[in-house]
Parts: structure tokens; C-alpha cells; sequence
């Protein structure tokens, strides 16, 4: 999986953000970089929002409403990636009154690199279906992807104590060992 861009609208710090500004991120490892408390992790938290955020059993990101930017009312985060040479966007939203939206669609390619997402398909909607389908899609699901794609702050002394057994599980669920 690669992703293209991400759009994140009064998420946590950001007002109106889209990453890259224009066109898509480049491939290959990213670095981020900036001043403590510039919004880095948030950055990945809209990420981790729009691919696996449920209010009901995500409390890694806090409350619905901690997502929304103060003095704000709803929160909106699409992100476009690749996957095995198809384009998808996957949507969240919420407001303080309102439950949490989920939407995911495939996009042309051509489209998704333009950031133009007029052609959009709707593949599923709803929390529960979204999930699913995105744990289908990307063969791993929110537990696995909190605790080896994505290390939060403070999370990785656990990952590098883990020893035996556990560190074991945890690479052999990563790269799927326990089917061979």
C-alpha cells in the first residue's frame, strides 16, 4: 500500500490541511520532521483515523470529540492510496451532535495522482463495513496496525523490550509466518 495524499479539515490542530499541497507523496520512506507539538503525530493520527476509527473501541486517539479542532464542530479526513495498482480514498467524519461516518470508494488512478476525486465509486459505507473492508483490502486490521505499522509516541521502548515469545507473535502476525 502507498498513500497518495492526505486531506485532514479541522482535525486536532489543523484547520485545513492537505499533504502533499498539491499532487501525491513521494514514494518510498518519509521523514517528518518539525518543532514538539507542531501537529507531527497528528499527522499520522489522521491517517490512523480515516483507515480504523471507531468511537466504541478505539480509545488510542481519546474521544470523538478530542479529534475535533477547538472551537469547531465536525472533523472531515480523506486519504487517497494505491493498492496493488488501484486507487482508493477512504473518508471520516464526525461532528459533536453526530456519529462517526466512514466512507470508501476507488477513484481512477489519474484522478487520485491530480487529486481530482470528482470520479468516485462508493465501495462501502459505515464504520463496520468500512473496517472490514479495509482489514480485507490491507490483510491486517486497527490492533495490528497500532502495534507494528504504526508506533505511537512513546510506544517504541515497548516494541524494542518485547522479547521471546511475544516479539516472536508479533513478527510472525506482521508478516503473516503463521500461514506457512
Amino acid at each position: 500500500m502507498r498513500i497518495l495524499w492526505l486531506r485532514a479539515e479541522n482535525f486536532k490542530c489543523y484547520n485545513n490541511i492537505r499533504v502533499p499541497a498539491l499532487g501525491i507523496l513521494p514514494e518510498g520512506l518519509l521523514f517528518v520532521e518539525g518543532e514538539n507539538s507542531t501537529g507531527k503525530s497528528s499527522l499520522f493520527d489522521a491517517i490512523f483515523y480515516a483507515f480504523f476509527y471507531d468511537p466504541t473501541t478505539t480509545k488510542e486517539l481519546g474521544t470523538k470529540d478530542d479529534l475535533i479542532r477547538r472551537g469547531y464542530s465536525e472533523t472531515d479526513v480523506e486519504v487517497a492510496f494505491e493498492l496493488d495498482d488501484k486507487c482508493y480514498i477512504i473518508r471520516r467524519t464526525h461532528s459533536k451532535k453526530s456519529a462517526v461516518q466512514a466512507f470508501l470508494m476507488r477513484i481512477d488512478s489519474k484522478d487520485a495522482m491530480a487529486g481530482n476525486v470528482s470520479g468516485k465509486q462508493t465501495i462501502c459505507t459505515g464504520v463496520p463495513d468500512v473496517e472490514k473492508k479495509i482489514t480485507d483490502l490491507l490483510n491486517i486490521n486497527k490492533e495490528k496496525a497500532l502495534n507494528t505499522i504504526i508506533v505511537r509516541q512513546g510506544s517504541v521502548q515497548a516494541l524494542a523490550e518485547a522479547k521471546g515469545a511475544e516479539l516472536r507473535n508479533i513478527i510472525y502476525e506482521l508478516f503473516q509466518l503463521d500461514y506457512y
